[in-house]
């Protein structure tokens, strides 16, 4: 598994605690558990855990895009270089044999 999808993964699982940390608190603050202080806390734990691993992830994937578009273009201005280059030996040899 490569860090892009590893990347995805981590924001996906972020997202569930960002959910679960929302439920929790709803569930708290509605009163429905007798210790609804504690719930209420560890809600919002979640809650800030899931924004923070959300924003860091979707960041790292956002740069892994980009280097990977920036190496995608270095690799096409190669390849149209060596093209160029072929067809400039293949016009040379094509002189060439018309020389002779």
């Amino acid at each position: 598994m490569n860090n892009k999808a590893k990347s995805i993964l981590m924001l996906v699982a972020a997202a569930y605690i960002l959910y679960t940390g929302i439920t929790t608190l709803k569930g708290a603050l509605e009163g429905a558990t007798s210790s609804s202080t504690i719930f209420t806390v560890i809600g919002i734990v979640f809650i800030v855990f899931g924004i923070a691993a959300i924003i860091f992830y979707g960041k790292l994937i956002l740069k892994e895009v980009k280097e990977t578009k920036e190496e995608s273009e270095e690799l096409k201005d190669e390849m149209i270089d060596t093209n160029e280059t072929i067809e400039s030996s293949e016009i040379n040899t094509t002189d060439k044999e018309i020389n002779s």
